[in-house]
């Protein structure tokens, strides 16, 4: 955009928009650096003293705020005596006081100022530089959320300074605390869990361009640099990002494959927690295929491993998928056993309702998943209310969604299609942020059902179509069975329904047994009797 750039460029300046706009005139570059603005900004800088051009070299390094202790410890000056060179630096108006409220810290008063300073230093000044304040910043480093305002200049910095490794490193740290909270159906939250660091659900979009800027990063760094166990270790992380991706995509065979080349350098440098999550995704894969065999090795192997090295966390979370893994397999008694487990686990740890409050949901979600496929639907609704209380002013990710999706199938198998609306409404609202897939076809498909009962017959088509899209893209039986079994719904209904035949004959051709017949062929293998019951009623009704 034209009008951004101009402002961007020239940040107000009366002048400096003059000069940009004739240089657009005379079809130059647009870059306003030209002769006359070089004067100007020289200019500024007469009766500057030594000192000074020192502190406002150091300072050109940085592309935003400087902290005066930053300043003071790269500088080696005396506090005092910088403070008397910054106050007249601030009185020529060069640089001025930011509002960087974490510490005291000054900027320029112009991009244009800085970036006249910094050009004017030799290359291999500013890379000394860069370093210096690269590693520096790196001190300050706390391991909580707010070391999220670092990552950006510790990339910047090394990127400058033609530190590849290290800016690969924190580029893939800034990229996983993204892509973790939004492609991690239960993230791990970072302190409180609140939404104070910008709320990030990425689209498909996005998240693809996070991975493929790292991978071009990857290119340059094996161009440049031998392989060493550092460059092993960012190479894991980054194929657990990008096979993760791949996986919650319904890429499976892409996924996969990275995930297991994963897992197998990470055991080679007894990298273990890189491994757990490698097995964590292919139980994933296994919940999303219902590949059985699949889930049950891949729980087994993580949790003893977790076991033997007593890492809490990770034994909570393998407890839950074993107690997924014993409500597919129909075993209720046992899976309810191991998720109160897995509860008590996860609040034994310290800041475990902060930290891990999305798993302790997760887990009250699966209890209220064994109360729904008994078809006790409102004692489930209990335990999805108290799943998605615990989300509640956390950052709304897919785990939010998939608790109101349950939460209003139990509503709408209950007779309670207004609460029901509510919870699949906001659903998709969360849905729509991200770029899950996971249970939305199922949120589109019962909201298909509602949206007939109201009569919107058109909007009630988009809806399915979107949810065969998703049920078919992720490959999950069970989403794929109950789409079906929503199917041969409508079909039933258009029999006595001319409207409603008219909007979805083109759609709906089939027989409604053949649709009755592929959503049972589906469904059998799930636990949710209750649909495979309705579906065999419309074939009794088939053969009446």
């Amino acid at each position: 955009n034209m009008y951004e750039k101009i402002y961007q460029e020239t940040e107000g300046n009366t002048f400096f928009i003059v000069e940009y706009i004739n240089s657009l005139r005379e079809n130059r570059e647009m870059d306003i650096m030209t002769a006359r603005i070089n004067d100007i900004l020289k200019s500024r800088f007469i009766g500057v003293s030594e000192d000074g051009f020192k502190i406002l070299n150091i300072a050109s390094i940085f592309f935003d705020y400087i902290s005066i202790d930053i300043l003071a410890e790269i500088s080696g000056m005396d506090k005092l005596k910088l403070l008397d060179i910054l106050d007249d630096l601030m009185k020529r108006f060069i640089i001025k006081e930011s509002n960087n409220k974490l510490s005291p810290s000054i900027m320029f008063t112009h991009q244009k100022l800085r970036e006249f300073i910094y050009n004017k230093q030799s290359t291999s000044r500013r890379q000394i530089l860069h370093d210096r304040i690269g590693r520096i910043l790196e001190n300050n480093l706390t391991g909580d959320n707010r070391d999220i305002a670092l990552y950006p200049k510790l990339i910047y910095h090394f990127s400058k300074c033609g530190d590849i490794e290290s800016a690969l490193k924190y580029n893939i740290k800034l990229a996983n605390f993204y892509l973790d909270i939004n492609h991690e159906l239960f993230p791990i939250l970072y302190e409180n869990g609140e939404k104070n660091v910008s709320n990030p659900c990425l689209s498909n979009d996005d998240s693809y361009k996070y991975i493929n800027n790292i991978e071009e990063q990857f290119k340059k760094l094996r161009k440049t640099q031998p392989y060493t166990k550092v460059t092993a270790k960012l190479e894991i992380a980054f194929y657990h990002m990008k096979g993760r991706y791949f996986i919650r995509q319904g890429q499976y065979e892409k996924g996969i494959q990275l995930i297991k080349a994963m897992i197998d350098n990470s055991l080679r440098i007894g990298d273990i927690n890189y491994a757990l999550k490698g097995y964590r995704q292919l139980i994933f894969y296994g919940i999303q295929t219902r590949d059985m065999r699949a889930m049950k090795d891949n729980v087994e192997i993580g949790l003893n491993m977790a076991k033997e090295h007593g890492l809490s966390a990770d034994i909570g979370m393998f407890l839950r998928l074993y107690g997924l893994y014993k409500i597919m397999n129909k075993e209720y008694v046992y899976a309810e056993e191991l998720l109160k487990q897995c509860i008590n686990k996860f609040l034994s740890i310290d800041d475990s309702k902060d930290r891990y409050c999305m798993h302790i949901a997760a887990a009250y979600s699966y209890l209220g998943d064994i109360r729904r496929y008994n078809m006790r639907f409102q004692r489930s609704l209990e335990y999805y209310d108290k799943a998605i209380s615990l989300c509640e002013n956390k950052i709304e990710g897919s785990s939010l969604a998939i608790f109101c999706t349950r939460a209003g199938q139990a509503a709408y198998d209950a007779g309670d299609y207004i609460r029901a609306k509510d919870y699949f409404l906001r659903a998709i609202q969360v849905y729509n942020k991200s770029d899950s897939i996971w249970g939305r076809g199922i949120a589109e498909g019962y909201m298909t059902l509602i949206l007939i009962t109201e009569g919107y017959y058109k909007k009630a088509l988009e809806s399915l179509k979107r949810a065969d899209e998703y049920s078919r893209k992720i490959k999950n039986p069970y989403e794929i069975g109950l789409i079906f079994r929503i199917k041969a719904e409508i079909k039933y209904k258009m029999e006595t329904n001319k409207e409603l035949r008219k909007v979805f004959s083109g759609y709906l051709c089939q027989d409604l047994l053949i649709y009755c017949e592929k959503g049972i062929r589906y469904l059998e293998s799930s636990n949710d009797e209750y649909q495979v019951d309705i579906l065999k009623l419309f074939m009794d009704r088939c053969y009446a």
